[in-house]
């Protein structure tokens, strides 16, 4: 799929490929190392938290809307921090396999 931006303004819509999507990843990222610091004093580590962070920046980037109305960044923002505040009251991370 081809980067495509319509010059018809009722049509002005941006179509995401996945290099649209990497570079948003990449220039976003230290997005989840902010926010991951901020739960710092949980009982969960640190590199789970930024896991679970880098997942979700991954998910935000695929389902943006950029005509919603807000920016990429305060998007991702909200369901990064979404993510470990749900992470931290669970006090585990999903993927945490548990032995008997």
């Amino acid at each position: 799929m081809q980067n495509k931006i319509s010059t018809n303004l009722e049509d002005d819509l941006l179509i995401f490929d996945e290099s649209n999507i990497d570079h948003m990843i990449n220039e976003n990222s230290y997005i989840v190392e902010q926010i991951a610091a901020r739960y710092a004093d949980s009982d969960i580590p640190s590199a789970k938290l930024i896991q679970r962070g880098y997942e979700e920046l991954v998910n935000s980037a695929r389902r943006f809307d950029a005509n919603a109305g807000f920016s990429f960044k305060v998007y991702a923002s909200w369901l990064i921090k979404s993510a470990l505040a749900e992470m931290v009251a669970q006090g585990e991370t999903p993927s945490e396999v548990h032995k008997p």
